[in-house]
């Protein structure tokens, strides 16, 4: 008798099949698109490459339950002018079409991870290869050895990340292993088995983290550090057509497909109006309190984890392995330790909220903190501090400094994972308290859909809110460097 068919109901084994199936293929179909385009992008000189780059992050901060929701809605729009029929919105609703959602959503980080590894490339060594072997020869010889530790890590952590996706399956009515976990606390209220079964994901998420952290020996997911100096090759023709094809397709599924759903089907259905706003104007202010909150909180409590123990490897493991559990667990766990009659100030409060998001995202923030300290220069940061050990002040004048621009990122990462989070959120907010992701939720399973492009737009908008934020601050600091040279 197979092992698995003793701890898992027949149920809970073809919701694994579906959540493995569809991690698996969305960790290959990203990385597959990803990695030559990252190639070409940082090995030639592609024209308008940094407005590449920044049409390929956007999809990334729009949350995949809204990729969701405004594709169905694109869908409906087209069968209400009969150009496509119900079997699309059927075909939709599937394993394929959760693998089509998460791709789009997590393709950009897989992206981002090998073109910054890319990036490091010294440009004189491409310029040697060039004149003895083939551009074919450059990259299989070259330049994948070079960066496979990347492509290896880009995979892994979006199959982790669409693993213990809830929201999308769910709202496509798709059976995988996190909506049995769902199941079991919140309709069977049976804690313990949801915590049982909640063992599964983290020993596969947690197995897979542990290669990622191994395989690319210590390399760190993100750097914020500069790019490599020298003059690139120019693109060949080829290349140049072949990123503009993938670049316009990418825009219209990723970015156009959200903007038409949510524009035409305001115009045509559900159109924005003001007293919708003012009608939601508790959810906003609630959403919004808590994204500004929790983002500083948890940059505030990066800072202090990196100074105490993530800079060693063992603590940078235990607290990367946090991320093996799921965001529901989370809730379970934080339900569990946190309700009760002594400690009503937290559970009933938005505080919960707070200290569950923050452990949450605290090994996110520390990773890119610990990435981009990692390419400064060592011996000038060690000289510092041999001036003046860590305290109030050497943290204010040197470390804190040194460490802005990935304060600066992990601020905006922190704030986009708090505002469209849902799985934590659905299940501890506090009464009296509710954020737009919760309401979407609960008005797409159990109620009325009138407000629905209103709150998808809102949801848009506090979502690229630091993405405005982070390049203005970038813009404003070339444009003091260039002043001064």
């Amino acid at each position: 008798m197979n092992i698995s068919s003793i701890l898992l109901s027949t149920k809970e084994l073809s919701a694994l099949t579906n959540s493995l199936t569809i991690a698996g293929w969305v960790a290959i179909i990203t990385t597959l698109i990803a990695l030559p385009l990252a190639i070409a992008i940082t090995t030639w000189n592609v024209k308008a490459s940094n407005f590449i780059r920044n049409i390929l992050m956007i999809p990334l901060f729009i949350p995949p339950y809204v990729h969701a929701l405004t594709w169905i809605n694109a869908i409906y729009l087209l069968i209400k002018f009969d150009v496509a029929q119900y079997n699309l919105l059927t075909a939709m609703r599937s394993v394929p079409g959760s693998i089509i959602i998460l791709s789009i959503s997590y393709f950009p980080l897989a992206f981002m991870l090998i073109s910054r590894t890319a990036e490091k490339i010294p440009t004189q060594l491409i310029h040697a290869a060039r004149m003895t072997h083939s551009t074919l020869s450059i990259i299989t010889h070259i330049i994948l050895p070079l960066i496979k530790g990347s492509i290896i890590t880009a995979a892994l952590l979006v199959f982790v990340l669409a693993f213990n996706t809830f929201d999308v399956p769910a709202y496509f009515e798709t059976n995988v292993f996190l909506t049995e976990i769902f199941t079991q606390f919140s309709s069977k209220f049976n804690t313990l088995k949801a915590l049982q079964l909640s063992a599964v994901p983290f020993v596969i998420s947690a197995g897979l983290w542990t290669m990622a952290l191994l395989i690319p020996k210590e390399t760190p997911f993100y750097t914020t550090s500069q790019l490599r100096e020298g003059t690139k090759p120019e693109a060949p023709q080829v290349i140049t057509r072949s990123i503009k094809i993938i670049i316009v397709l990418f825009a219209i599924i990723g970015i156009g497909i959200p903007l038409f759903s949510i524009l035409f089907g305001s115009i045509l259905f559900n159109p924005v109006m003001p007293q919708d706003i003012h009608k939601l104007q508790p959810v906003i202010i609630d959403t919004t309190f808590i994204t500004i909150l929790s983002s500083f909180v948890t940059v505030i409590m990066g800072i202090g984890t990196y100074l105490i123990f993530y800079r060693n490897k063992i603590g940078r493991i235990t607290l990367l392995s946090l991320l093996a559990v799921p965001a529901m667990t989370y809730a379970i766990l934080f339900i569990t330790g946190f309700n009760r009659a002594s400690l009503q100030w937290i559970y009933g409060s938005p505080l919960v909220l707070l200290a569950a998001y923050g452990l949450r995202f605290l090994p996110i923030i520390s990773e890119i903190i610990y990435g981009h300290v990692q390419f400064l220069n060592q011996q000038f940061l060690q000289a510092s501090l041999l001036v003046r050990p860590i305290d109030y002040i050497s943290i204010r004048k040197i470390i804190l400094p040194l460490m802005m621009p990935a304060l600066v990122i992990g601020w905006g990462i922190a704030w986009w994972l708090a505002a469209s989070e849902l799985p934590i959120t659905l299940l501890i907010q506090p009464p009296g308290f509710q954020t737009i992701t919760s309401r979407l939720y609960i008005f797409l399973h159990y109620g009325s859909k009138e407000l629905m492009n209103t709150l998808t737009l809102l949801l848009l908008v506090l979502c690229f809110i630091p993405i405005i934020i982070v390049q203005s601050l970038v813009l404003s600091k070339q444009s003091n460097v260039k002043k001064r040279n």
